[in-house]
């Protein structure tokens, strides 16, 4: 079966899949939310191009972004039968452009990659520096420390609901540093890898769930499903056989087995921060707590004439999230106020929240530019493709792992506000630069 076959088989049965799940769940008021027969053709197009693409990588991150719509769906069925009438919305603009803008992002990976497949060699590197070998795996410990002086203990483990307060406590000097927990995971997983003693390795795995724990300490889950993509993309950079499509999809039964386990972990950490807070019933806790972002988006793109987009500015909030405080203040522009202009800001009144309210890139895009959005879209697209055709590439430890963050984090970018995303991009190189000094500063001791 060619890949023209392949595509148009898995759209037919994706259609099938979300209609029926569709009619099921909401019963006599399934019509706003049933997909139209059009998206079909779309979801072919969007599917092929993802299955073309020449590095497996891209063709799961491809095929994530397209299937997206699925869960989506659910969400804003789910969430229609728990909240009523305010969620009871058409779904086919917004899956229109969520096909659309996806199938550019697929584009733009497709014209970076070329015929560029993963490295069919991997290369694991072991030349990481003793101190920042040191400083990745005391990182948790640290982390932990400090977020529970500042707080009292660790949120996640009070026993109280959190949620109205998570955004607006004091979790200690380390926090605005989460993403080194990250580099740490990697790292730790990196060391298991490597066949160590008995001792080393149950070390290892002690300090390795220390670092799950911290990532998301404060409730949010962010940081722990970055971690987990990070960790399945080295692994699959690491593996020769994984890195061939064809011995990708062998394997697909354990994508299956990670995605539920990381379902049942969202789930879990949902339930433990609201601490039975909430009354939501069976419905909206089996379908309606994975997708939030997509309903969110085609709730915004049905009422766009109705939301005050007043200093919505995403090349300024994308501007404010990338750029150093100090390097600002030179300009005359405070970084705060540029970042507060991002559309999860502006959208808290219209939704009368006290929370930024994620959408995804996609909609940022389309609320900003409309379809001329499509442009970023592809240059994301091309920035990712980039950074998977260099995956396993090079011999510095600290960049390869930079590198597999960054492809995490762009492919999260679907359900992530660009603010936060980019905003871990200047972080991630403050990380390089140290650890670039220091191997300066260790080469000149040597001699």
């Amino acid at each position: 079966m060619n890949k023209l076959h392949q595509a148009t088989a898995a759209a037919v049965l994706g259609w099938i899949v979300l209609y029926v799940a569709v009619s099921v769940t909401a019963e006599k008021n399934a019509d706003a939310f049933v997909p139209s027969l059009w998206i079909v053709p779309l979801l072919v197009a969007g599917i092929y191009c993802a299955l073309s693409l020449p590095n497996v990588i891209a063709v799961v991150i491809g095929l994530a972004w397209i299937a997206w719509i699925i869960p989506g769906s659910m969400c804003s069925v789910a969430s229609y039968m728990t909240y009523g009438h305010m969620y009871y919305q058409e779904l086919q603009l917004a899956t229109l452009v969520h096909l659309t803008f996806s199938l550019v992002f697929i584009l733009g990976m497709r014209t970076s990659l070329g015929n560029a497949k993963a490295s069919s060699t991997p290369v694991v590197s072991t030349n990481i520096l003793p101190i920042t070998n040191v400083g990745l795996l005391l990182f948790p410990v640290v982390y932990i420390y400090s977020m529970s002086l500042a707080v009292g203990g660790l949120p996640i483990l009070s026993g109280k609901s959190f949620v109205e307060d998570i955004y607006n406590r004091n979790y200690g000097p380390l926090h605005g540093y989460g993403i080194l927990l990250v580099f740490s995971a990697l790292h730790h997983v990196k060391l298991l890898r490597g066949n160590p003693t008995g001792i080393q390795r149950t070390l290892l795995i002690l300090n390795l769930l220390l670092c799950v724990l911290c990532t998301f300490a404060d409730g949010r889950r962010y940081f722990l499903f970055i971690a987990a993509f990070s960790i399945v993309i080295d692994a699959i950079c690491n593996d020769d056989h994984l890195l061939r499509v064809q011995g990708f999809f062998a394997k697909f039964k354990k994508l299956v087995i990670v995605v539920f386990v990381g379902f049942f972990a969202y789930y879990i950490i949902h339930q433990i921060r609201a601490s039975g807070g909430n009354s939501e019933g069976p419905t909206f806790a089996l379908a309606g707590i994975i997708g939030v972002e997509f309903r969110d988006g085609a709730y915004v793109i049905n009422n766009i004439d109705k939301i005050n987009l007043t200093g919505y500015s995403y090349f300024e909030s994308l501007i404010g999230s990338l750029i150093n405080e100090k390097v600002l203040l030179l300009f005359g522009q405070d970084k705060a106020a540029l970042v507060s202009q991002g559309l999860p800001f502006v959208l808290q009144d219209f939704f009368h929240s006290r929370f930024g309210i994620r959408t995804g890139v996609i909609v940022e895009l389309y609320v900003a530019y409309g379809f001329i959005g499509l442009v970023g879209m592809y240059i994301i697209g091309l920035l990712t493709g980039k950074l998977c055709s260099s995956l396993a590439v090079g011999a510095n430890a600290a960049f390869n792992m930079a590198k597999v963050i960054l492809v995490a984090l762009l492919a999260f970018s679907l359900m992530g506000q660009s603010t936060a995303i980019f905003g871990l991009f200047p972080t991630i190189g403050y990380f390089l630069i140290a650890d670039q000094i220091a191997l300066r500063v260790f080469s000149r001791v040597q001699r």
